[in-house]
C-alpha cells in the first residue's frame, strides 16, 4: 500500500513538474514570437527600399517594376539643389529634411513618406508634377528612417507628433505659403491623425494615399490574413513591448476617428488590389469623413502602386483636388 501511494505521487510529481516545464515553454514561445513581432515592425528599417521587405517581394506583384521606376525617377531628383534642414521632436530626436523651395510659391507641400523608404524615394514619381506646380516641398526623413535619428518607428502614431513639429518648421521656411499635407502608408495615417488637430489656419489640406484606420486594425489584418496566426496572444505581446520601447499601444490613435473631426479637405487614395493595406480601409475612412473629400482608386494597383500603375489618373486626382482648393479660396474672396 505504502510502496503503490509513493509510486502515484511520484508520477504525479513527475507529470505536475512536465506539465509546468511545457507551460513555461509555451509562455516563453509566445513572449519571444511576441518580441519578434514587435521588433520586426517597429525597429529601424535595415534597408531604405520597400522591395527589399519580404512581406512586399510577396504581396505586392508589380514591386520590382514599381521600384525600378522610383530609383529610376529618384536618380533625377538628386541633381536638383535643395536646402538641408533639421528639426528636433519632443522627445528628443534630431529629424532631416530636404526643402525644395520656389521663389514665389504660394503653396509648400509637406511629403511624409512610408515605413522603411524615404521621402526621396516614395514621392520620385510625384516631386516632378509639384515642381511644375510651383510648389516648395518640404521632404523629410521620419523617425528611425534616413538620416533623421531613432531607433524605431512609430507606423504613424508617434509620427503625427512629429508632422506638429514639420508644419511649425515649414511656416518658419515659407511664413506666407498655404500648407498642404501629402502622406503615403504610415506617412498617411500621421497625416490623417494630424488633420483632427488644432491645425494652423495656413493648413489647407491633406492627401492620403494608403493609409489605414488603426495600427491594431492592420496588424490584426496582416497577422490573420497574411501570417494565418490569431492576433492573440501575439500582438496583445507585442503590445507590451510597445509600451516599454516606444511609449505606446496599437490601439491609441485611429485615423477612422480622426476624420470625423477634420477640419480640412482631404483626398483619398488607394489601390484597389492592395493586399498589405485593405481597400476597405480606405472606404471606412471616406464614409466616415466629415470634410469635404474626395477619392482615387487605382483599379489595378496594389500597395502604394497607384503613382505608378495607374500614374495619369493619379496626377489628374491630385490636380482636381488643387483645382478644387484655388477655387473654393477665390469664392471665398
Amino acid at each position: 500500500m505504502l510502496l503503490s501511494s509513493l509510486t502515484a505521487g511520484g508520477i504525479t510529481g513527475v507529470v505536475l513538474g512536465a506539465l509546468i516545464i511545457a507551460c513555461a515553454f509555451i509562455i516563453g514561445l509566445l513572449f519571444l514570437l511576441g518580441y519578434i513581432t514587435f521588433m520586426a515592425t517597429f525597429k529601424r528599417p535595415k534597408f531604405s527600399d520597400p522591395s527589399k521587405h519580404p512581406l512586399h517581394a510577396v504581396l505586392c506583384p508589380n514591386i520590382d517594376s514599381y521600384s525600378e521606376s522610383l530609383n529610376f525617377a529618384k536618380a533625377d531628383l538628386e541633381k536638383i539643389a535643395f536646402e538641408s534642414v533639421y528639426a528636433t521632436t519632443a522627445d528628443g530626436l534630431k529629424l532631416f529634411a530636404r526643402f525644395y523651395k520656389t521663389e514665389g510659391a504660394s503653396v509648400t507641400v509637406i511629403c511624409m513618406h512610408g515605413y522603411s523608404s524615404e521621402g526621396i524615394r516614395d514621392f520620385a514619381n510625384v516631386l516632378p508634377y509639384y515642381f511644375s506646380k510651383g510648389f516648395n516641398v518640404l521632404l523629410p526623413d521620419e523617425r528611425a528612417h534616413g538620416a533623421s535619428e531613432g531607433n524605431y518607428t512609430g507606423l504613424g502614431i508617434l509620427e503625427v507628433n512629429d508632422l506638429v513639429v514639420w508644419v511649425a518648421e515649414a511656416n518658419k521656411l515659407a511664413p506666407e505659403t498655404h500648407i498642404y499635407i501629402h502622406g503615403i502608408s504610415s506617412g498617411a495615417t500621421a497625416a490623417l491623425l494630424y488633420s483632427a488637430k488644432n491645425l494652423p489656419s495656413n493648413v489647407k489640406g491633406i492627401i492620403e494615399d494608403s493609409g489605414y484606420t488603426r495600427l491594431w486594425d492592420v496588424l490584426c489584418y496582416q497577422i490573420k490574413q497574411i501570417y494565418r496566426l490569431t492576433p492573440f496572444p501575439i500582438l496583445h505581446i507585442a503590445e507590451l513591448f510597445a509600451r516599454r520601447f516606444i511609449k505606446t499601444g496599437f490601439h491609441r490613435d485611429s485615423a477612422l476617428e480622426a476624420v470625423k473631426q477634420s477640419g480640412v479637405p482631404i483626398l483619398f487614395i488607394h489601390g484597389a488590389k492592395d493586399l498589405l493595406m485593405p481597400i476597405f480601409m480606405c472606404e471606412a475612412m471616406y464614409s466616415a469623413c466629415t470634410s469635404p473629400k474626395s477619392k482615387f482608386v487605382a483599379e489595378k494597383a496594389g500597395f502604394a502602386e497607384a503613382s505608378f500603375i495607374e500614374k495619369d489618373g493619379y496626377l489628374a486626382a491630385i490636380d482636381s483636388f488643387f483645382a478644387g482648393m484655388s477655387s473654393d479660396a477665390a469664392s471665398k474672396e
